[in-house]
């Protein structure tokens, strides 16, 4: 009877043990699908976007200019591109002081600029920024920030968050354009960057 006790009593005290070292999966584990932080959110004539994919397309063959583009998922259309063009290679320092300031589409450096590519294969909805002095059409730059190092096909890049708010007006590549131009309003964005190392 003694050897009966003292076995349950082990089998009780191993229970007990065993559930007091058992992880409570429903606290420790992370979200098995965390949110995308990147977006850029715009109206195209009226018509709203919202791309968020989280898929990066930097802008990395041309040493002067520092930007990447936005789409609704990976490699496919409709995409939106904003980029800073400088006179020279611009340094880490030039990047991270773009913060906190306005920049106009007025030609002068650092001289931001905007892409809106519809998907069509005959290039009839290709659009860019036109350079004027209407001061409601800029970019403004909330913040940025070094994220990290990466490997593209042309570059290593330095690549970085920047988070802002635009308006834009954009002309059209060719003559045969769905559209004479396209008013970018309401724009924010959040999403990557990238500067050529």
């Amino acid at each position: 009877m003694k050897k009966i006790l003292l076995y349950s009593g082990l089998a009780l005290s191993m229970a007990a043990m065993v559930s007091g070292c058992k992880k409570d999966d429903d606290n420790n584990n992370p979200d098995p699908t965390p949110t995308n932080p990147y977006y850029f959110n715009f109206k195209a004539n009226g018509t709203a976007y919202n791309f968020s994919s989280a898929t990066p397309q930097y802008i990395s063959s041309d040493e002067n200019v520092i930007g990447g583009f936005q789409e609704t998922s990976f490699l496919t259309y409709p995409s939106i591109s904003l980029s800073f063009k400088y006179d020279h290679h611009p340094t880490e320092s030039e990047v991270l002081s773009l913060a906190g300031n306005t920049y106009h589409f007025d030609g002068s450096y650092p001289n931001p600029y905007m892409e809106f590519d519809g998907g069509s294969t005959n290039g009839s909805e290709q659009y860019y920024t036109s350079d004027t002095t209407t001061n409601n059409l800029s970019v403004k730059v909330n913040s940025i920030s070094y994220v990290k190092t990466d490997t593209t096909i042309f570059n290593i890049v330095d690549v970085y968050v920047i988070n802002g708010t635009c308006n834009a007006f954009l002309q059209p590549y060719q003559t045969i354009s769905t559209y004479p131009f396209i008013n970018v309003t309401e724009g924010s964005f959040n999403f990557l960057i990238s500067r050529v190392k």
